[in-house]
């Protein structure tokens, strides 16, 4: 959508975005000036994404909700003022929104993302979604690639990150160093790329059980398989794990399950790793995970940069992050 109706900046973006143009230019600065953002969910997580996104100076940034406010939320998303427990989180968040950037768009939207469809998804360049089951996921994600729209889905669980891209057939600009023949001096050369992205279901229902994916398999880090459980529980329960027995008796019964068919030992998604991903979303995790998926955003946008391709992970256990590259 962006992309088709270009925009000048003006001079106030030009000072306020000053530090940002000489970091990737001018013309990203547009490209991002044109991106209307949809945000589902503004829990602790979507509030960290929504602040980047504002910052960096897109368009508009619409935020989508269909839950209230709880006590627990006041705490650990910080859009949201303390006497608007009760309010529905979207609406909640849009005051304090508007103030982190006056030049952006900050609007709400109190409705179920099913509400969603092919005529009113053209608004948007690209959605994020959090906090939805993976048959939730798999429909908006199925929504956005039949209007060529970039998607990204990230959630939190307990101590424990992810974020996954759908970015379609992506073209994108690197700048190379180049040796120049004969001169011995390295100059940058602006390169294009084309990324070809899977779906959502592509990736999440990867079959490891056939010979020809084998090899793969044993050079799959563990936090792969602990988002297919994670994310199994909640299309399951609908909700986060808590740290109660019978969760982890639960969360315990899927790994066996997803293991099971497969040569991957049960030792590599020990017990230790089951546990930091009970109970509400950690505020650090969601803002190493809000940054990152903002910076996705920003170099989707601005076609500028490689992408990390196409599923993220962060294991607190490990205090690592782990970049998975998995297609059909």
């Amino acid at each position: 959508m962006g992309e088709d109706t270009p925009v000048e900046l003006t001079e106030d973006e030009a000072q306020l975005y000053d530090r940002q143009i000489r970091l990737w230019g001018v013309e990203s600065q547009k490209s991002l000036r044109n991106a209307n953002i949809l945000i589902i969910s503004m829990n602790g997580l979507g509030a960290e994404v929504a602040k980047n996104i504002i910052l960096s100076g897109v368009k508009s940034v619409t935020f989508m909700d269909d839950v209230l406010t709880s006590e627990e939320e006041r705490f650990s998303q910080f859009l949201i003022p303390f006497e608007k427990v009760g309010v529905n989180r979207a609406i909640a968040s849009v005051e304090r929104a508007k103030d982190l950037n006056p030049l952006v768009t900050v609007s709400a939207l109190a409705n179920n993302p099913s509400t969603l469809n092919a005529d009113n998804i053209k608004n948007y360049d690209v959605v994020i979604t959090m906090e939805q089951n993976v048959d939730t996921v798999i429909q908006l994600d199925s929504l956005c690639r039949d209007n060529k729209i970039k998607f990204f889905s990230a959630d939190v669980f307990g101590m424990f990150g992810y974020f996954f891209a759908d970015l379609q057939e992506h073209e994108y600009i690197m700048n190379v160093p180049t040796t120049v023949k004969n001169q011995g001096n390295v100059q940058t050369l602006k390169e294009t790329r084309v990324e070809k992205f899977p779906s959502f279901k592509e990736a999440f229902e990867f079959d490891f059980s056939t010979d020809e994916n084998s090899p793969l398999l044993h050079r799959m880090e563990p936090s792969y398989f602990v988002f297919r459980i994670l994310m199994k529980f909640r299309n399951e329960h609908n909700r986060y794990p808590n740290d109660s027995d019978e969760d982890f008796e639960k969360l315990s019964q899927l790994r066996d399950a997803e293991l099971k068919g497969i040569c991957y030992s049960k030792s590599k998604i020990s017990d230790d790793l089951l546990k930091i991903c009970v109970g509400c979303p950690v505020s650090a995790v969601c803002a190493i995970l809000g940054a990152m998926v903002a910076q996705e955003v920003i170099k989707a946008v601005s076609h500028r940069d490689h992408p990390n391709k196409n599923m993220f992970f962060f294991n607190a256990l490990t205090n690592v992050g782990h970049v998975q590259c998995l297609s059909a």
